[in-house]
């Protein structure tokens, strides 16, 4: 819905408003406000809006889009139990309002989680593991690499699903990171062609994908996938998935993640004062353009220049304090 609203606004604004609160008796809600400047929505052509494979005026002229979108977006809020509503005028904007109802918690219900542990590197000992890495776009082949190689994991790259076949005959890695989207030769056919081929069913497969919905997930398991993993990929996330495939342990940092999380709150411009504009540059756009894998790479590029600041960074990037980190960075560019 927030899509639609950029989609068909050419000039003004989007607002997105949520807010949870209560309505009567009837209990606590959820209420999310998209409001745009578009072109409106005549009344004829509201009665369209959630149709199956229909489209306003508007979405026939713009030539994009099945029809399907809104429709989809309403069963959704149907299954949790709630409903969109929608006021448009033509010429001056939409506003899409959808409730969600709540239940009532107890902050006491909330159970706590164990800080996650940071690996440094396997545990001596344990036999070499290769892994390939299969994924048509650099940024995200080498962010996986950095994260993996230093933690004593032999590593390959693909840069589509033809290369990983042809890496696996070559190479025979226990371990497959497969994208699915990717040209020449998709994930899908890629691990088809990998299990049919002799020891093709030894590698232990992880499928890499951008959507983590229950059919997709049922999908690639039926392929021949053993687990999969959501973008953007989370460093915890990842290395729990291939110890859980692989029985591979690992020896973490001593340090807890709260205090590393203390560290980064303390983080100033005076952190970064000595570091070239040209190393700050990159970060600042990956985080105007809310790219976490560009980011993340270009932080695990700068860990050799400072450690400790390196892992502020990090931790400030998968907490999404993405105002604190262009703060940070724009900081610098008025020195």
């Amino acid at each position: 819905m927030l899509g639609n609203a950029v989609k068909f606004t050419e000039q003004g604004g989007i607002g997105l408003r949520v807010r949870a609160d209560r309505e009567g008796a009837t209990g606590p809600f959820l209420r999310v406000e998209i409001e745009d400047t578009g072109p409106g929505i005549s009344p004829g052509d509201q009665d369209k809006l959630f149709r199956h494979f229909e489209q306003t005026k508007t979405g026939q002229l713009a030539g994009t889009g099945t029809g399907l979108g809104l429709a989809i977006s309403q069963e959704f809020v149907r299954l949790m139990g709630g409903a969109i509503t929608v006021t448009s005028h033509v010429g001056k904007g939409s506003i899409f309002i959808i409730h969600l109802p709540l239940k009532d918690g107890e902050a006491q219900a909330v159970q706590a989680r164990d800080a996650p542990q940071r690996v440094i590197r396997l545990q001596p000992g344990q036999a070499t593991c290769r892994v390939l890495i299969a994924d048509d776009i650099e940024d995200n082949r080498q962010l996986l690499a950095q994260l993996l190689m230093p933690v004593g994991f032999e590593v390959r790259l693909a840069n589509n699903g033809m290369e990983a076949v042809q890496e696996f005959d070559q190479w025979r890695p226990h371990l497959i990171l497969m994208d699915f989207r990717m040209p020449v030769m998709d994930g899908h056919e890629a691990i088809r062609r990998i299990r049919s081929m002799a020891g093709g069913k030894k590698p232990k497969i992880i499928a890499v994908t951008a959507s983590a919905m229950d059919e997709n997930r049922q999908t690639m398991l039926g392929i021949g996938a053993d687990d999969f993993i959501a973008k953007p990929i989370q460093e915890v996330e990842l290395f729990q998935k291939i110890h859980a495939q692989l029985g591979v342990e690992y020896v973490y940092a001593e340090v807890p993640v709260a205090a590393a999380q203390e560290e980064a709150a303390e983080l100033t411009f005076e952190s970064l004062a000595s570091w070239p504009q040209d190393l700050i540059d990159p970060m600042r756009e990956a985080v105007i353009t809310a790219d976490l894998d560009h980011l993340l790479a270009k932080i695990q590029e700068s860990e050799a220049r400072d450690p400790r600041v390196a892992q502020g960074l990090r931790r400030l990037a998968e907490g999404f304090h993405y105002q604190k980190l262009l703060d940070l960075f724009s900081s610098g560019r008025l020195h």
